[in-house]
């Protein structure tokens, strides 16, 4: 699981997408209403496809996801906060945005287990052996 803090991943979403810069801190208000949007994002991420359970963070709290994924996670977040902020994200921008939500939706959502074609299963044993 992932080793970042909800506050690492605010903080740098609040820097990729130009909020801040690298020697800038957040706001207590930025940070509150951040966390809260983090929250209701990982909450939501259900409709959105990806099959996750969320328990809701604190600003010290582990992200969990695996490590892996805390840039989708990020890239998810700037999302929803140029929408608060009303900051338009490049196409560029935009692309990391669907690749992010394309990586949680693929490692969050299981693959069906293979049915086995019933043309198979009624066939004779062989000298090959049971094919089931």
């Amino acid at each position: 699981m992932a080793t970042r803090t909800a506050r690492n991943v605010i903080t740098d979403a609040f820097h990729r997408i130009g909020f801040i810069s690298e020697d800038e801190g957040l706001t207590a208000e930025q940070t509150d209403r951040a966390l809260y949007v983090l929250n209701d994002m990982m909450n939501g991420w259900e409709a959105e496809g990806i099959q996750y359970t969320h328990t809701d963070l604190g600003l010290d709290d582990t992200v969990n996801v695996p490590d892996a994924l805390v840039r989708s996670t990020t890239w998810m977040l700037i999302d929803e906060l140029a929408d608060e902020y009303g900051k338009v994200l490049t196409d560029r921008q935009q692309g990391d945005v669907m690749d992010a939500k394309n990586n949680l939706q693929a490692y969050f959502t299981p693959a069906p287990l293979a049915q086995t074609d019933e043309g198979l299963l009624n066939r004779r044993r062989t000298t090959y052996g049971n094919i089931t």
